[in-house]
């Protein structure tokens, strides 16, 4: 299943992650400092605000300013180059300070939301803090023949392609979440005055005891040998980074995703005015149809504003300083609603002797299943609730018919879609602990033959 979902990313959803990720202007002040430029003259007086920006002053350092000499717009372009380079080190800093703490729990909840659905992200931050969520998950896909690991290259599709003797994957991609990183990565990587893009690199993330390990200068020379960090850098004109082939891609892809979204959220992006190429690119993608689109942020009106003032009238706002946390329950009750309606058409397709058998997290290489026994709606609420017990990681095991003491196990796909039916929602109960419904897919068991049982992948919820 491929939803129509496209979730945009900005810094204060890296920011949500942790107050060490730093927003916009409080970037600059840190990277100021560490060029060791804190009182020289060329640095603006007043601190970076609504009025003039860190964005403002790169704009102004990168293009010739007509009013200056060549001479002193070329010291202005060398300290453009400083600035940027000290920007990726204050990110690395700050990325490996963030990975280092606790990560808030929406985040697992969000990335395996994301890989559920099948969802677009499209971000402009460089940081890899959502690729390493997904490698810590270890999300197995459930391929009847060769089940393995989902992994960074998959969200990636390979694009750029990691550094010759770096790669130690092959076949296929897995099915999951697609990411487009706009402005580059601090992992990848590209010769100097390279505008075609083909030197750019990416240095594999390898992930030991849940942490990214740092690459040596020793490895850096061998396998990037003259590149530097590709990080498109705050500006308002970014024409020489999106030259190259794979920007361009990048950027087609994500317009394509956005022209097929039904749902479009926009989390922790401030979407300024100044910013014309992502402004354009929504306005054309939504033309005509009635996207929904939410905008998350602790003062979202601005934004909100903004879209509807370009004729996108169907925007909503998720507002607080939790505002991310609130959006990801959003968007799994969303997703198990999408589950419920997919039952109630499909679920009469399925072979009526099929059991159901219950996904709530996949870990180590490992899937926890729950064999679903029976069914009740809670009158006061009308859910539909689904009773599981615990049966092991054995998908076969699960599914299997054998008394399970007093339980005699039954099918019970069929009574789902038609217990559907004038319900509210719908949860899956295992003992004390509650989880909504994401996806259903028909599962093979070991050996060669058919699918031996409906899988429903679920996410954990607070107890109400």
């Amino acid at each position: 299943m491929t939803s129509r979902d496209v979730v945009i990313l900005g810094a204060g959803f890296s920011h949500a992650i942790s107050p060490a990720m730093p927003l916009l202007n409080t970037l600059g002040i840190a990277v100021i400092e560490r060029a060791g430029l804190a009182g020289d003259p060329r640095v603006p007086k007043s601190a970076f605000g609504e009025g003039f920006t860190f964005e403002n002053w790169l704009t102004i350092l990168a293009d010739d300013q007509p009013h200056l000499s060549a001479a002193v717009n070329g010291d202005n372009a060398a300290l453009f180059l400083k600035l940027r380079d000290a920007m990726v080190e204050v990110l690395s800093e700050a990325e490996k300070s963030t990975l280092e703490e606790k990560p808030p729990p929406w985040l697992a909840s969000l990335t395996l939301l994301l890989h559920h659905r099948r969802a677009t992200v499209v971000t402009f931050n460089y940081d890899r803090l959502l690729e390493v969520a997904l490698e810590r998950l270890l999300i197995v896909d459930p391929s009847p023949r060769d089940p393995a690991l989902v992994g960074i290259r998959d969200v990636l599709w390979n694009r750029p392609p990691v550094a010759v003797g770096d790669d130690v994957y092959g076949g296929n991609f897995f099915p999951t979440f697609r990411l487009l990183k706009l402005h580059g990565s601090l992992d990848w990587w590209i010769a100097p005055h390279d505008e075609s893009g083909s030197t750019l690199i990416r240095k594999r993330l390898q992930i030991v005891n849940g942490a990214p390990q740092a690459m040596t200068d020793a490895q850096r020379s061998q396998l990037l040998p003259g590149r530097e960090v590709f990080a498109v850098p705050p500006t308002h004109s970014k024409a020489p980074y999106y030259r190259n082939f794979l920007t361009r891609e990048l950027w087609s892809s994500s317009y394509r995703a956005l022209q097929e979204a039904t749902t479009i959220s926009i989390v922790g992006y401030s979407l300024p005015a100044a910013d014309v190429m992502l402004l354009g690119m929504l306005e054309q993608a939504t033309r005509d149809r009635d996207v929904h689109i939410e905008v998350v942020n602790p003062d979202p009106g601005p934004i909100a504003e903004r879209l509807r003032g370009m004729g996108m009238h169907n925007v909503s706002e998720i507002s607080s300083t939790e505002c991310v946390a609130d959006f990801v329950d959003k968007y799994a009750e969303r997703a198990s609603d999408a589950f419920r309606h997919s039952m109630r058409l499909n679920g009469p397709l399925i072979p009526p002797d099929f059991p159901v058998v219950v996904t709530t997290k996949m870990a180590e290489g490992e899937n926890l299943f729950y064999r679903v026994i029976d069914l009740h709606v809670e009158g006061d609420s009308g859910r539909l609730v689904l009773d599981a017990i615990p049966r092991g990681r054995a998908l076969a095991n699960a599914a299997s018919a054998d008394e399970l003491g007093d339980i005699h196990p039954r099918p019970m796909a069929v009574e789902i879609a038609k217990a559907l039916t004038g319900t509210t929602k719908i949860i899956v109960r295992v003992e004390e602990r509650t989880f909504l419904p994401l996806t259903a897919a028909q599962a093979w068991g070991p050996g060669p033959g058919g699918p031996i049982a409906l899988l429903v992948s679920a996410l954990e919820i607070r107890t109400n």
